[in-house]
């Protein structure tokens, strides 16, 4: 049965809803201040210019809420791209070893305790971009090793490269300091709380975010004519190996730009957009959006869950990157079954 157009629409309306719904709520809710008390410090900063420890509360929160609302829609969005350009719903930054490459670069800047480029781009954010780019495109050699370059081949390529890169990021977290190694292995998992986060980094994150999501955008066509095949999209017009290219490096910064703030989240690119295609449909313009606002929800809702559980317990906050996996690899194992991989 088609999807007509005013579903579609309704779907997209009804998911950037909630995401604006999760993101009230999250700023609403949590450790240290019940919503009334943190409406009273919002309205006494606004009016009053009140600068104390509700307004300090009220501020991380919006922090965190925001890292989230970036880090789910860029792995949402590069998820949706991976998955068309090849073709297949179990293809995302995390299982491509993208997320374990940027995260090595991002560690071993971290522990080698680099500073800003001359250009002004944290080291942190360039030398996880050389990490992810090298994990996707050693993952493309060791599949075009095997004879022809298959999707399967890629996909299983990628997931050896990925543990391979994890065993590096490991290895360096080793040889840190006994002091850094709390944080870096909270940041392994994904840690939206960390105190390295700033609303600087996050607008920066922001930036290359939006680039990226523009660039899918403006190539949505494309992506739809590139899941009937390679050989369909040459006859078509299109350029294939270039779309491939700028694709992966777009994705590949995208990835690492929200890897060097948040560490490595995974699933998140696989789930989202593979519910939100049974909802809107195959067509990428609409999946782009949809996927968007679901990735948002998802990971400001699970940032949520998890701040508001430990404070319940009263137990350290359990970085959302535990949640996120919690959720994804049965998915990951009933698309799996349901394709008979």
């Amino acid at each position: 049965m088609a999807i007509t157009k005013t579903r579609k629409i309704v779907a997209i309306v009804i998911a950037c809803a909630a995401a604006l719904s999760a993101v009230t709520a999250s700023t609403l809710v949590g450790p240290g201040l019940s919503p009334g008390e943190t409406a009273g410090a919002v309205v006494g900063r606004l009016f009053e210019g009140e600068v104390g420890l509700p307004w300090g509360i009220v501020l991380f929160r919006v922090l965190r809420v925001a890292a989230a609302v970036v880090v789910g829609i860029a792995l949402a969005s590069v998820g949706c791209s991976l998955q068309a350009l090849l073709r297949n719903p179990l293809a995302d930054p995390y299982i491509l070893g993208i997320s374990s490459g940027a995260g090595f670069g991002a560690a071993l800047a971290t522990v080698l305790g680099l500073g800003t480029s001359v250009l002004g781009l944290s080291a942190v954010n360039v030398m996880a971009f050389a990490g992810g780019l090298t994990a996707i495109s050693l993952a493309f050699v060791v599949a075009r090793g095997t004879g022809i370059l298959s999707v399967h081949a890629l996909l299983l390529s990628g997931v050896m490269v990925g543990a391979f890169f994890t065993s590096l990021v490991i290895l360096v977290m080793s040889l840190a300091p006994a002091r850094d190694q709390h944080s870096v292995f909270l940041w392994l998992m994904g840690d939206l709380g960390s105190p390295d986060i700033s609303f600087f980094k996050v607008g920066g994150t922001a930036i290359l975010v939006a680039a990226g999501l523009i660039f899918f955008f403006l190539t949505s066509r494309a992506l739809d004519v590139m899941t009937l095949g390679d050989e369909a999209a040459y006859h078509l017009g299109l350029s294939v190996e270039r779309m491939k290219v700028a694709h992966l490096a777009a994705a590949s910064l995208v990835t690492a730009a929200v890897v060097a703030l948040a560490g490595p989240i995974g699933f998140v690119g696989l789930v989202v957009p593979h519910a939100m295609r049974r909802v809107v449909g195959p067509g990428h313009g609409p999946l782009l959006a949809a996927s968007a606002a679901g990735g948002a929800f998802l990971l400001v809702a699970g940032d949520t869950l998890v701040r508001v559980t430990s404070g319940y317990f009263n137990l350290p906050v359990v970085p959302v990157g535990v949640f996120t996996a919690f959720i994804g690899a049965p998915y990951f194992l009933a698309i799996m079954r349901r394709r008979a991989l």
